[in-house]
């Protein structure tokens, strides 16, 4: 484990060296393959704390606990068909943009990129905050060190990663966590069936409702599948890979192949939570994952910790850099110094990024239940994709509208989820809700047949498309 830890910083501050202006460290100077796209993807929306929270879910309600992932997978494929890729591509190109608010700006208008830029930092600090949890929960147990100073020392670490590679260092450390977060994955997830007499075994021994992916209810599964999915259509992950790729076409390929390795790989920890479920129903479910391949050999729990810290090694640094990338873009050079070279957005940058590590690490030790909060996260960026997808196949949205439903459902949401879910009721539906009844009697009130902000995405489009051929 030190090894593995002490190698992929390695390459982080290796990477540093061809990190030397803000494109390259925030957008890889735009220049990244569809291989580097999927493995960056795929790191940065596989986390170690999701992954551990899915064994934890698994083990007491089954396999319906997959839909956090299975949702990322909806929202990949969505932003594919839909053509919001080429939406962000568009403005990257055309406009030099780089982060998910200045597209708002854009589109809509400053107020409206503020209150985006607002919802991207608050959800990736959640995020971000769970996977230093996460790792003590692993790296604790095994070097003897206290659970909270574990996560402080492992979010110092994760920090040390993200200010010192960039997203090109991120996608080249990314193709090795990718391969050894599957390959250890599937490995453990075959031991502990085998350890837990067989998939007979598993079925005869516990209740049907276990590999029903419909738990609890209708409701709360479309809220996590669908909150999560429209979440995704702007994400500053699949936002950040889009302006990243060296073209559409390796943008998309990169996505839509993201999206099918997280399908396969969201089974597997729900997997290990029920085969622990049935070898060790008195285990405590926070340690379903480790716990289980511990007790099959030191070999099968080493695997399972490789997988756990390449999960959150991959997914960490990127967040933190995303939310770097919003506040150089859209605070720093947006307000505080608009006339920001270069060099001073890279520097700001990367204090951005200890900042938001050390801030995050300690909210994280406050976590409760890491897979709730995951979800939470999402549900509250949910109607900030609504309303993006709405606007782009809808002329008429205004900025008032745009703004107002952004700014009143996502704080509905947010007040929602830190409520704790009020009446058992997701997030999600009060959140869409009151934010498309606005959305929709906004722009209905206007008599402008099409936006402002829709003829200029046109026009960036039409010069987009020419340069590109």
């Amino acid at each position: 484990m030190v090894i593995y830890l002490v190698g992929t910083t390695l390459i982080g501050i290796y990477a540093v060296r061809k990190s030397k202006d803000v494109q390259d460290y925030l957008v890889a100077k735009r220049n990244l393959g569809a291989l580097m796209v999927t493995m960056l993807l795929f790191g940065e929306m596989i986390s170690g704390a999701a992954t551990v929270g899915k064994a934890t879910e698994a083990f007491n309600v089954g396999l319906s606990a997959v839909w956090i992932n299975w949702g990322m997978v909806l929202g990949c494929w969505l932003f594919i068909l839909l053509g919001i890729g080429k939406f962000f591509r568009a403005f990257g190109a055309q406009r030099g943009i780089m982060s998910v608010p200045e597209a708002y700006k854009f589109l809509f208008d400053r107020r409206t990129s503020v209150a985006m830029m607002v919802i991207l930092v608050v959800v990736y600090s959640i995020i971000f905050s769970l996977q230093p949890l996460a790792a003590a929960g692993i790296l604790g147990p095994m070097f003897g060190i206290e659970k909270n100073l574990m996560a402080v020392i492992a979010g110092g670490i994760l920090t040390l990663v993200a200010v010192t590679g960039g997203l090109t260092g991120m996608a080249w450390m990314n193709c090795v966590h990718a391969t050894v977060m599957i390959g250890s994955l599937l490995a453990v997830t075959w031991a502990s069936i085998n350890h837990a007499g067989g998939w007979s075994v598993l079925i005869n021994n516990l209740p049907p409702t276990y590999f029903d992916f419909i738990q609890p209810d209708w409701l709360t599964v479309i809220a996590w599948a669908f909150g999560t999915g429209v979440s995704f259509l702007c994400a500053a992950s699949t936002a950040g890979v889009a302006f990243s790729g060296k073209s559409d076409s390796a943008a998309n390929k990169g996505i839509f192949l993201a999206g099918f390795l997280i399908l396969g790989y969201a089974v597997l920890p729900a997997l290990i939570g029920v085969a622990a479920k049935v070898a060790y129903p008195a285990m405590p479910p926070s340690i379903a994952l480790f716990g289980m391949a511990s007790s099959i050999s030191p070999l099968m729990g080493g695997l399972a910790s490789m997988a756990v810290i390449a999960a959150i090694f991959s997914t960490a640094p990127s967040v933190l850099l995303i939310v770097a990338t919003v506040l150089t873009r859209d605070f720093y050079k947006g307000f505080m110094k608009p006339e920001a070279t270069p060099q001073e957005q890279l520097v700001f940058s990367r204090i951005m990024v200890a900042a938001v590590g050390v801030i995050g690490t300690y909210f994280g030790l406050q976590a409760t239940s890491i897979l709730h909060s995951a979800l939470g996260a999402f549900q509250i960026r949910a109607i900030a994709g609504v309303v993006l997808a709405i606007a782009l196949f809808w002329p008429r949205v205004t900025k008032d509208a745009a703004f107002w439903s952004l700014c009143i459902g996502g704080l509905l949401a947010a007040a929602w989820h830190f409520a704790n879910n009020p009446f058992g009721v997701q997030p999600l539906w009060p959140s869409l809700g009151l934010g498309l009844a606005i959305l929709v009697v906004l722009t209905l009130l206007s008599k402008e047949p099409i936006s402002p902000g829709y003829r200029r995405y046109q026009e960036v489009l039409a010069e987009y498309e020419k340069n590109s051929k």
